[in-house]
């Protein structure tokens, strides 16, 4: 119960800080860029941010899954998986 729900609080923590700094909030700015030198940031052809979207949807989804299918977990914990997975499938089908 615990390690999924520090899983999930990492995540969420984790997208906070990216988009903060997506946002030049969070320091790191980048500065302006030429169409000549500026380069994507690409992993295996995808945007960081889709690389991230996916790990972190992947991740929380995994970690509230696993609550829900081990059946280990009072009633509490897995409301609160259930919420995650209804919000990671609202945000893709949203994104779709």
């Amino acid at each position: 119960m615990r390690l999924a729900q520090a899983v999930f609080v990492i995540a969420v923590l984790g997208v906070l800080a990216y988009s903060l700094s997506f946002l030049g909030l969070l320091g790191g700015t980048r500065g302006p860029t030429t169409p000549a030198t500026a380069e994507p940031d690409l992993v295996l052809g995808l945007g960081v941010r889709d690389v991230m979207i996916v790990v972190i949807s992947v991740i929380v989804l995994g970690c509230s899954l696993f609550v829900i299918l081990s059946k280990r977990y009072d009633d509490a914990t897995q409301k609160w998986a259930f919420g995650a997975v209804g919000t990671i499938i609202g945000f893709w089908l949203k994104t779709t």
